[in-house]
Order: structure tokens, then C-alpha cells, then sequence
């Protein structure tokens, strides 16, 4: 994966500090595990959750990244 020019980086940032006020706590901890690297098996494991709704969390969380990137967009 390329790396991320500035520009591409002050977008995300933006985007984040929009969406991250409107998450859950499990929302925000899947999704920091997933960009941390773990799998979502492993997150789930660590959080004491099933992996559905593991998976649950962190699309719920990448929606709100996308309606935020849509409306900057």
C-alpha cells in the first residue's frame, strides 16, 4: 500500500475527528484494533465479544467514516 501524501492525511484527519464523536466505545476500540493490525477473530477475543458482532462494530464505525467523507466530498 502506497504511504499517504500530507494532503491524504489531513483529509482522513478531518474526516476521523467528525465521525468519532458519534461512536460507540466498541465501535472505536474495533476499529482502533483493526488499524492496529489484529484481525477481527482477534479483536473479538479481546474484547470478550463474539466475532459477528465484532464485525458489526467496526462496519458500524466505518459507516459513519463514510457519511462524513461524503459530506466533505
Amino acid at each position: 500500500m502506497p504511504d499517504l501524501n500530507f494532503e491524504d492525511r489531513e483529509i482522513m484527519d478531518q474526516v476521523l475527528r467528525e465521525a468519532v464523536p458519534s461512536w460507540s466505545r466498541r465501535e472505536c476500540q474495533c476499529f482502533i484494533l483493526q488499524m492496529l493490525g489484529y484481525t477481527q477473530e482477534q479483536a473479538a477475543r479481546m474484547l470478550g465479544v463474539g466475532q459477528p458482532r465484532a464485525c458489526k462494530y467496526l462496519a458500524r464505525a466505518m459507516g459513519k467514516v463514510r457519511e462524513v467523507a461524503k459530506l466533505r466530498g
